[in-house]
């Protein structure tokens, strides 16, 4: 247990206004970090939350007889629906992305120019760092998409062969009982 309080270098005569906007910079730079933190991790959620309902909604499509009941097709409804509230915040949230990387761009800028050194490569890192994770993260959402899409296009193509097999199946039957109704007028 330290015995007396740290001393810093300075007095209180000594705050200068350089030495003022120098620390402005680095609560700027936090609070801006911050930002970033709050909204990577928002883009996260989101994207976590829409993928699943995009991978719900393609294992209905392709269980394909689930997707065709009355249960089956109101859970496709309410899914849809929501895979699209979820996709238009999506798409908000990555519009939101530029203007949370200008924001702590410029606070790299300021930070830099005010001599905060430290503070404007920390940003930086920052930046950086935040843009690939979501870039990964859009990427994902939208190969979710690419997925539930092509999960639809087998299911509409297992549709289309199972309509197809129930009318040829029927126009054989039709013509069998047309043809036993002949064989049987033939016979009388």
């Amino acid at each position: 247990m330290p015995k007396e309080a740290v001393t810093l270098p300075g007095s209180i005569e000594e705050l200068t206004h350089e030495f003022l906007i120098r620390q402005s910079c680095l609560i700027s730079a936090d609070s801006a970090s911050k930002v970033v933190s709050h909204h990577v991790a928002a883009v996260e959620d989101t994207v976590a939350r829409h993928v699943a309902v995009m991978a719900e909604l393609a294992n209905l499509y392709e269980d394909g007889v689930a997707a065709l009941t009355d249960d089956g097709a109101q859970t496709v409804m309410e899914l849809r629906a929501r895979s699209a509230e979820l996709k238009k915040t999506v798409a908000d949230l990555e519009l939101l992305s530029h203007f949370v990387k200008k924001l702590l761009e410029a606070n790299a800028e300021a930070c830099f120019l005010a001599g905060a050194d430290f503070a404007s490569v920390q940003a930086s890192e920052r930046l950086q760092s935040a843009g690939r994770a979501l870039e990964a993260l859009f990427e994902k959402s939208k190969a979710a998409e690419m997925d539930l899409v092509r999960a639809h296009q087998v299911h509409i193509g297992n549709v289309d062969r199972a309509i197809k097999t129930l009318e040829d199946r029927k126009k054989e039957k039709e013509e069998a009982e047309k043809k036993d109704t002949e064989d049987t007028e033939e016979a009388l």
